[in-house]
């Protein structure tokens, strides 16, 4: 799996935590994965987001 393939893996897995209405400890129960491997992916695709530089027109 490349960079890319596991990181658009694992936005899936956190929009569809996200989408789910679960809690963080039923989601990951369910899907059966880690519940710190899911903060660490949530926190990593906010600070993406964050650190974008943004373009403002003058």
């Amino acid at each position: 799996m490349t960079k890319d393939e596991k990181a658009a893996y694992w936005r899936r897995r956190v929009d569809g935590f996200l989408t789910s209405g679960l809690s963080v400890k039923n989601y990951c129960a369910q899907e059966g994965i880690a519940v710190g491997t899911l903060h660490y992916w949530r926190k990593r695709f906010v600070d993406a987001v964050e650190m974008r530089p943004m373009i403002v027109s003058v």
